[in-house]
C-alpha cells in the first residue's frame, strides 16, 4: 500500500481503491478472494461498488489475504490527553 494516500479522499472510497487495485495486481476474482478471506462474494462486491460497508473484522481478513494489517492510529501525539468527558454526556 505504498501508493499516494489522498487525505481528502473518504476513507471507505480509500478502502474500496486499495482493496480492488490489490485484486486486480493479484488477478484473482471476488469469488476466490471470498473463499480465502472466508467473506461473502456479495459482501466484497457490494464493497467494492461502494454500496455498503464493510465490519472492520472482515474488512481485517480481506487484506489479510496480501499480506497487510489494519492498524489504529493515533490522531494525537504520545501523552497527550484526550478529551472524552463529552461521552458521559450522550
Amino acid at each position: 500500500m505504498g501508493r499516494y494516500v489522498d487525505q481528502d479522499l473518504d476513507d471507505d472510497q480509500f478502502w474500496r481503491d486499495e482493496l480492488r487495485h490489490l485484486r486486480n495486481e493479484a488477478g484473482i476474482s471476488i469469488r476466490q478472494l471470498s473463499h480465502a478471506a472466508d467473506v461473502s462474494p456479495e459482501q466484497i462486491q457490494r464493497f467494492e461498488k461502494g454500496l455498503g460497508g464493510m465490519p472492520i473484522a472482515r474488512l481485517e481478513r480481506v487484506f489479510a489475504v496480501f499480506g497487510y494489517e489494519l492498524e489504529l492510529m493515533r490522531t494525537h501525539p504520545e501523552g497527550e490527553v484526550v478529551d472524552t468527558s463529552w461521552i458521559k454526556e450522550l
